[in-house]
């Protein structure tokens, strides 16, 4: 039978590496154990217990910290590159979608009129929820993963006990089709054709964000600058993303990143013996709410 890390919660298992990050290294004698890093048997690394390492010596720590610093530069080195590309090839993809609109008759700044119409709604004042809420849990559908170019075309939030406080269609201001998004996720552009425009329900979604003691999301960066593009803030509410606590449930751990590797939500509902239809927001939603309850409460 095939064993790995999580076959031992009682022991603190850990790789060489994620011991340096704590200033220890393995004794010289240490052989450690290998193990498998997740029930999915991805990969195996050998692990060491805390009676296994050592602290470092001022020179090995002094050591550790440069080799760090040569990798967080090399990272940024990395991470300029693949932004400046990304950049190019945005700037390419609006080059080509203004001469296409302009072609097809298309208004320009139709995105833009929509931000401030948002903005407008948003200078109502804010009304106090009818309910406060310990928790909750939204999601979002979109036309892409591009932030400020891609909008937003469904909406989800429900309550840590799973009531629906708001489920709706959203209709895009600039978009008329997003084909890779909707093979994906099976909205088509007629099923929002009579939807609300965002400044229609911003305050509302506004209000129910406001409301939460702790807002809860899966891949929470993502939804939340989608939202935020949309003048939404949330500064002060508490906030769990689920997919990084999964993260190191599951022990995916990549060396080179030194960090554990994100899952897709399927992966983590799957994980815990939920079953739903992934990419609905409402149903994503849901999901969420049970590995969040889970992982809160495992027993």
């Amino acid at each position: 039978m095939k064993k790995h890390r999580n076959d031992y919660p009682e022991r603190d298992l850990r790789t060489a590496k994620q011991w340096m990050k704590m200033r220890k290294i393995p004794l010289e004698d240490s052989a450690g154990v290998v193990l498998w890093s997740n029930h999915m048997h991805n990969e195996r690394f050998c692990y060491f217990e805390e009676s296994e390492v050592r602290d470092m010596t001022k020179e090995e720590l002094e050591e550790y910290k440069e080799e760090q610093r040569e990798k967080r530069k090399i990272r940024r080195e990395q991470q300029k590159k693949r932004l400046q590309e990304e950049r190019a090839a945005e700037s390419a993809y609006y080059e080509k979608e203004i001469y296409c609109a302009k072609e097809l008759g298309y208004v320009q700044g139709s995105r833009q009129i929509g931000k401030e119409l948002c903005e407008r709604a948003l200078r109502k004042e804010v009304k106090e929820y009818e309910n406060r809420n310990t928790v909750v849990v939204f999601d979002v559908e979109t036309t892409g993963l591009v932030q400020g170019r891609d909008e937003i075309i469904k909406f989800s939030a429900i309550d840590g006990e799973g009531k629906v406080l708001l489920d709706t269609y959203v209709k895009p201001y600039a978009h008329k089709e997003w084909f890779d998004a909707e093979q994906i996720h099976k909205i088509s552009p007629g099923m929002v054709q009579e939807a609300p425009y965002m400044h229609e329900v911003i305050g509302l979604i506004r209000d129910i964000m406001n409301s939460a003691e702790t807002l809860v999301a899966y891949n929470y960066t993502f939804d939340y600058q989608m939202l935020s593009e949309y003048g939404i803030d949330i500064t002060g509410i508490k906030v769990v993303d689920v997919m990084i606590d999964f993260a190191e449930i599951y022990g995916d751990y990549n060396e080179y990143y030194e960090d554990y590797t994100w899952k897709e939500l399927s992966t983590c509902a799957a994980y815990y013996g939920y079953e739903f239809q992934a990419h609905d927001s409402l149903e994503d939603a849901k999901a969420t709410l049970y590995c969040y309850n889970k992982i809160k409460k495992p027993n």
